[in-house]
């Protein structure tokens, strides 16, 4: 077993969480991280991964369509529903996606 230089820096450790909904242990990357929430304040983080999301997501879109799936969806991971940003994507790049819509959030 060789020796580590001098300036070695041990790699981070792996920040992982429990989806509430599926019960996976997931690395921190498939948890949307949420600046807005005043629930989620401990994690910065939404309990919920990614896959879980969209998986709601589809559910609510079903049920009652897209944009009032996106509100119940919005509510469900304390983010804002900006409807004239609903609007935009859908106008200027289609077709709708949650992911697209909660990266529009992170930008601006």
């Amino acid at each position: 077993m060789g020796r580590r230089p001098k300036n070695y820096v041990p790699p981070p450790p792996l920040v992982s969480f429990k989806c509430v909904r599926c019960g996976q242990n997931k690395p921190e990357t498939e948890f949307y991280a949420n600046r807005w929430s005043k629930i989620y304040v401990a994690q910065k983080r939404v309990p919920l991964c990614k896959n879980c999301i969209q998986k709601l997501f589809e559910e609510n879109t079903y049920r009652y369509g897209e944009k009032l799936a996106l509100y119940l969806t919005c509510a469900a991971l304390d983010i804002p529903y900006i409807s004239t940003r609903y609007d935009k994507i859908v106008e200027t790049i289609p077709p709708f996606t949650l992911g697209k819509y909660i990266k529009q959030l992170q930008i601006n």
